[in-house]
């Protein structure tokens, strides 16, 4: 920049994607250092006012509430338009209205969504129970069948989004739930005609009710006998035989002759798509 008629490119502003990349490049680096804005009347200050724009600290050994400074680009003077978490570098004390309050200095907005991932094995993660409120998902990213976990983060354990993570071998259902999305299509897209030109005969919601229906517990024992609980591994069974499932599968079919027929060709092209 010291060469005489040399201009440093001036750079636009980062789009939401690269803002996102950045918060999570810091909040990955600065995990101790993520605070959350006090809720209720967790926050009192000397006058006896309720001070909603406070945060507070993830690690115990920082007790005083925090503040973003007036200057920070996250300031508002609206508190219900402050971030609920942010990532900061360091705190230095300051005076404001005659009083000493510690200002976080380097801030950054944080999606509680991202933390249960970014803290992953560190002691400020808490990882609890299953969510039994909600269902089990199918994530094509992982190929397996994801469960939601209840996770609490920092010293006075937050609460966080439920984290996804694959059901683990003694998680019996997944085989209950891989077969239901397979056939909803949620495994594969080349399935969702399935249910798109109406050739069901049973629906596979139903796998998850545990109905007591044979075609039912013939399909979920076939996948459990195989150890068949993702796409990889389906993949690998039909190319060894390519007709392994159908005899399970074909019983999901209606009775309609045309229906049947239909059925039959979608299962065929998805298996051309999958084994080709």
């Amino acid at each position: 920049g010291s060469r005489r008629g040399f201009k440093l490119k001036v750079l636009p502003p980062p789009t939401k994607t690269e803002l996102l990349k950045l918060s999570q490049l810091l909040s990955s680096g600065l995990l101790d250092n993520v605070a959350k804005r006090a809720t209720g009347g967790e926050v009192v200050g000397k006058n006896g006012v309720v001070r909603k724009d406070a945060y507070l600290a993830c690690a115990g050994n920082l007790k005083q509430p925090l503040y973003l400074s007036s200057r920070c680009a996250l300031y508002d003077r609206q508190w219900k338009n402050l971030p609920e978490f942010v990532v900061y570098e360091s705190v230095v004390m300051r005076q404001r209205s005659g009083e000493d309050v510690a200002i976080m200095d380097n801030v950054a907005k944080v999606e509680p969504v991202f933390l249960s991932a970014l803290a992953e094995g560190s002691p400020l993660l808490k990882l609890g129970k299953v969510d039994a409120g909600m269902n089990p998902a199918y994530d094509k990213s992982v190929d397996a069948v994801v469960c939601h976990r209840l996770c609490n983060y920092g010293e006075a354990g937050w609460s966080l989004p439920p984290k996804k993570e694959a059901m683990g071998d003694d998680e019996d259902d997944r085989f209950l739930w891989f077969a239901r999305y397979l056939l909803e299509g949620a495994v594969h897209d080349g399935l969702k005609a399935l249910a798109a030109e109406g050739v069901l005969g049973t629906e596979p919601r139903e796998i998850t009710l545990r109905k007591p229906k044979r075609n039912i517990m013939q399909l979920v024992a076939r996948l459990r006998d195989a150890k068949v609980d993702c796409m990889g591994k389906l993949v690998k069974k039909l190319s060894e035989d390519d007709r392994w499932l159908w005899a399970e599968v074909k019983g999901f079919s209606a009775k309609d002759p045309e229906k049947r027929n239909k059925f039959k060709k979608v299962w065929g092209d998805f298996l051309r798509g999958v084994l080709l």
